[in-house]
Parts: structure tokens; sequence; C-alpha cells
């Protein structure tokens, strides 16, 4: 059976993206934003607006809760 701690980290995207990147697997650019000033430095990381962003939130599954980014207005 699965570990109760292997399905919540299954179900977080950060976290498992975390578990990839220490295991040594490629990853995409990840950043966990918490506010305002944390979502501006992570877009500057990312080299927002040259290069487009999505948006994804922690805990969901499949393809709910993901947001492609055009413009700073729709965040």
């Amino acid at each position: 059976t699965v570990s109760e701690t292997a399905a919540q980290t299954a179900n977080n995207k950060h976290t498992t993206l975390s578990v990839f990147l220490n295991a040594k697997l490629p990853v995409c650019k990840h950043y966990l934003v918490r506010n305002t000033n944390s979502l501006q430095g992570a877009l500057k990381n990312l080299s927002y607006p040259e290069k487009k962003v999505v948006v994804k939130l922690p805990i969901a599954t499949f393809e709910k809760h993901i947001f492609p980014i055009k413009t700073f207005i729709e965040l």
C-alpha cells in the first residue's frame, strides 16, 4: 500500500518537484509563491514577460488549477 506521506507528496506539485530535484532528476524551474513580493521575484527569475509562465496551485490533480499567464494583470 502507499503510505499517507507518499500520497501527500505525490499530490503536492512543489514537494514532488523538490523530491525530483534532490534526486538529481531534471525538473522545470519552479518557485513556491506565498505573497506578492515572492511572486514578483519569481517572475523576474523566470524572465517574465519575455518567457511564458504557468501558475499552478501546489495541491491539485491532473490539469486542474493550472493557469497560463499572458499578462501581469491576469495574476
